[in-house]
């Protein structure tokens, strides 16, 4: 019609989606905690990881990484969203192998988070003397009780080893529900002193606590609130001399040459530990339970279950002898 302008039909904005990419680009990030050393694993530029993160973040309506003095570390939300992207990246890659007449063996990726157990180094040694014909990308992430329950309820780790006690159980059963998990037992065991054989104690068959007053303490865990209540609930109060390190080689060489102790179960794998260190068990009146977390919605994979299994093997062959 004279004078009547015509509109024209406007196509809606196109959604923009999550990616495959997208979500390699978490994954990497999150086994590295680093953005510059993540690119380099990704053959791609900083700059274009960060801009993919920061669309992802938009997108979704939440934020994803916030920065640390260590690098970078995942919000709550965003420890959720790198389960889901794992989830979704090992679909996408079974379908693509199915329907490519591809079947080469998929390349185990497995990450193990567990505290400072010698223990666990021969059951880790034993699984990958199993993987011999597969490729594979395995990661033990080593630290605190609550860094274990932290990345186990977020997808980062698959599985993860805990010791507990009668005096944390409570308080070890409300992290566990709020972050899904479930702990299986493998093992209940005394608690020990740790000790050089020429420690002036070492040659006791049981200590009191209060024979350790006057003794330094040596532990990993200096702000662990989730266990200051197992291995250090007399010791802290009572320890007038206190060590902290951060790796197991500077806890052995210190003992070995130290009057200073350490406190847990006593299993210590030949091989893996200096022959000069010995347990002492301790008479206090509760036991450690040891044990694997795993979340409750998540089936165990193949490689987990082996791993557990040998697990169970390197408790069996560690066991103090005097308990």
């Amino acid at each position: 019609m004279p004078g009547h302008r015509m509109k024209l039909y406007q196509q809606p904005e196109r959604m923009k989606c999550m990616t495959l990419q997208q979500c390699r680009y978490i994954m990497e990030i999150e086994r590295c905690r680093s953005l510059t050393e993540a690119a380099k694993r990704l053959f791609v530029t900083q700059p274009s990881i960060t801009k993919a993160v920061r669309e992802l973040e938009k997108e979704l309506g939440i934020t994803i990484l916030k920065r640390t003095n260590r690098g970078v570390d995942f919000t709550p939300e965003g420890k959720e969203l790198a389960s889901y992207a794992r989830l979704l990246v090992e679909q996408a890659d079974a379908v693509r192998s199915r329907f490519t007449g591809k079947h080469e063996p998929t390349p185990l990726k497995l990450t193990i988070a567990s505290q400072h157990y010698h223990f666990v180094t021969p059951a880790l040694a034993a699984l990958i003397g199993e993987m011999a014909d597969r490729s594979y990308e395995i990661a033990l992430r080593e630290g605190k009780g609550t860094d274990v329950v932290e990345q186990v309820g977020s997808g980062a780790a698959s599985v993860g080893i805990l010791c507990a006690s009668s005096l944390n159980q409570a308080v070890l059963e409300r992290k566990l529900a709020a972050y899904g998990l479930v702990f299986t037992q493998l093992a209940t065991l005394p608690e020990h002193v740790i000790l050089s054989r020429r420690h002036p104690l070492s040659a006791f068959s049981t200590l009191r606590p209060e024979q350790l007053a006057p003794y330094p303490y040596i532990t990993f865990r200096k702000d662990d609130t989730l266990l200051d209540i197992t291995e250090s609930y007399f010791t802290l109060r009572r320890a007038s001399r206190q060590i902290f390190v951060e790796d197991r080689a500077t806890m052995n060489y210190l003992i070995v040459h130290t009057d200073s102790y350490c406190l847990g179960t006593g299993c210590l794998s030949e091989g893996f530990i200096p022959p000069d260190i010995v347990p002492v068990p301790l008479d206090v009146p509760w036991n450690l339970c040891v044990g694997y977390l795993q979340r409750k919605d998540a089936l165990l994979s193949e490689e987990c279950l082996q791993f557990i299994g040998d697990l169970r093997q390197a408790l069996q062959d560690s066991l103090p002898l005097r308990s």
